[in-house]
């Protein structure tokens, strides 16, 4: 983006250098404007963008030097969050049109299933609802207004089919996965080093431990929420998507129509951390169908309930892990053995320094609708990794702290992460009776972030985080505030994810609807969280999704301290009873 901007900038000043009539060394840019200090004249970009767009932009222009920095490394105000406070910010939900419709959706409960029969009369009969829709694997109630909507589409008795998958439950997935990482050959694997020869060496002591994490839903704040109007052949929608370019393209090959016959109007979103991507927004197909076969615009809104269980979830997944440690305590190889349905071998990045490490993945699908969730396969890697290297740890009769610090390379952006944090959090001071300190270090799209948390555990045996401290380096840091913003909103979301939050299945139908089964953190259970970033020279990281890997392994490790009980297996609630 600098260069792409400075590039612009140089065109900018070669244009109002010819406009001018002076050399381009007597101009400078700054305020949206095109100046020539000697003669006080200046032109504004706009006046000059439409020329300087027919220039052939610099791919190496000169850049700022970071002595002239105005906004990089400054806190500048968000600009969208006064609409937010107040009301006003437009949202998908928010969505009005002139003689618009509303619909509610509900689709088959076992994904995979098909709409077999459906009766509409029952909804037609509810005042306000003019039409019911009968889709592939759901149906439509079409309504004036959201609550004659969903009345109608409540008054409906619809018959769907299990698509074949009526059996499954959740417990019979991890049964399925650990059998499958015990019995098959992986379907893809990295790593270095002799693995085997490693952990067969004699004088070598084995650690093992098997993993798991469930389902885990995406909870925006703002259910699914689209409108759609498709007149003469064109079709128009309104709402909050992650990628409106590609759900355009999406919305054209549901329609049948051609990219440039589609005009998508985003609005912001309320949530989404890999939800509204177009691969995964099944709302994209539904409201389009349903707009084709209703000539006023329609807003197609998911219910609470409809969300939840129908989401793009986080996989479940399940790993083994072993490690063998040298008579000097070392690790000498690691394994991890996990089976989920995408491959995450590329994406996970191993920070330690051990002779022989193999990262192996076993290819194993559901009928769910596995998808991106906030720090993708970090999230569950991280967990493994993290808890795991306080197994070994602990096996190696050694700190945590100082048992990772020699398994890093002496002046790494890792050791130096971990060394901040450890440090700001006075790791090794005495703690509050009850309480103990867990840490864990991760590096995901490029940044690098330690956590250390303060925990407890209460006589009804749930997790409390007292206080987080998080260390982080992501290069160069554009805008502190946003940038502690994104590492704290990961922390909180991944704690609550941690500690209570679980999809499951039974008779292959999820069994959540809403908060009161599936609850979130409130904010009087979250903790104090103070975040520090590193100077760095290293290429710029990323922010949003960073901050989440840590801390699940780093909260478990602090409920060991605390408890000896050592948990594997997310979410936490319950498991460290005394």
């Amino acid at each position: 983006m600098r260069v792409a901007g400075a590039a612009a900038r140089t065109a900018l000043i070669a244009t109002a250098a010819k406009r001018l009539s002076v050399p381009e060394t007597e101009l400078t840019a700054a305020n949206s404007q095109v100046i020539h200090v000697k003669s006080g004249r200046r032109l504004r970009y706009g006046e000059l963008a439409a020329e300087a767009a027919d220039m052939t932009l610099s791919a190496e222009p000169k850049l700022k030097d970071p002595k002239d920095y105005r906004l990089i490394g400054k806190p500048i105000p968000r600009l969208d969050i006064p609409t937010k406070v107040n009301g006003s910010a437009l949202y998908g939900m928010d969505v009005q049109l002139p003689d618009m419709r509303v619909a509610a959706i509900m689709a088959a409960p076992v994904r995979g299933g098909k709409l077999e029969t459906v009766d509409p009369e029952p909804a037609l009969a509810i005042k306000g609802v003019e039409k019911v829709i009968k889709l592939d694997s759901s149906v439509a109630v079409i309504a004036k207004g959201y609550w004659q909507a969903l009345t109608g589409l409540r008054a409906l008795s619809p018959q769907f089919s299990d698509g074949g998958h009526g059996a499954l439950t959740s417990a019979s997935i991890s049964a399925a996965q650990a059998a499958k990482i015990k019995m098959d050959k992986p379907d893809h694997k990295s790593g270095h080093g002799d693995v085997p020869a490693a952990l067969a060496a004699s004088g070598i002591k084995l650690v093992e431990a098997q993993y798991a994490v469930p389902f885990i839903h995406h909870a925006m704040m703002e259910p699914f929420a689209l409108t759609a109007h498709f007149k003469d052949g064109k079709l128009d929608l309104w709402g909050g998507v992650q990628d409106p370019l590609h759900s355009r393209k999406a919305a054209a090959q549901a329609a049948d129509i051609s990219v440039e016959q589609v005009t998508f109007h985003p609005t912001i979103m309320g949530g989404a951390f890999g939800r509204r991507l177009p691969g995964f927004c099944e709302i994209i197909g539904q409201v389009v169908q349903i707009a084709k076969q209703t000539p006023n615009p329609v807003k197609l809104i998911w219910s609470r309930e409809e969300e939840v269980k129908h989401g793009s979830y986080r996989p479940q997944a399940s790993a083994h892990l072993k490690a063998a440690l040298d008579k000097d305590g070392r690790i000498a190889g690691w394994t991890t053995d996990y089976a989920q349905s995408e491959d995450a071998t590329r994406e996970t990045r191993f920070v330690y320094d051990v002779p022989a490490f193999a990262l192996r993945h076993y290819q194993f699908a559901t009928n769910q609708h596995d998808g991106a969730w906030r720090s993708v396969n970090s999230n569950q890697n991280g967990f493994y990794c993290e808890s795991f290297m306080d197994e070994l740890a602990f096996a190696a009769g050694e700190d945590p702290y100082q048992f990772r610090r020699k398994h890093l390379h002496p002046g790494s952006r890792h050791l130096a992460v971990l060394d901040d944090v450890a440090k700001r959090s006075g790791w090794g001071a005495p703690l509050i009776t009850g309480r103990g300190r867990g840490m864990a270090l991760v590096e995901s799209f490029n940044t690098i972030v330690a956590h250390v948390i303060e925990a407890s555990i209460s006589d009804g045996g749930r997790p409390r985080a007292h206080k987080v401290w998080s260390s982080v380096d992501c290069g160069q840091v554009v805008n502190p505030d946003g940038a502690a913003a994104q590492i704290m909103g990961g922390i909180i979301m991944a704690l609550s994810t941690c500690i209570d939050e679980a999809i499951t299945l039974d008779k292959g139908a999820v069994v959540q609807s809403n908060f009161h089964d599936y609850p979130i953190l409130k904010l009087a259970e979250a903790p104090e969280v103070d975040v520090h970033f590193l100077e760095s020279n290293a290429s710029m990281g990323g922010l949003g999704e960073p901050g989440v890997p840590p801390t699940a392994p780093a909260l478990a490790n602090a409920i060991f301290a605390a408890t000896g009980k050592r948990i594997r297996q997310l979410p936490f609630r319950n498991q460290a009873k005394a």
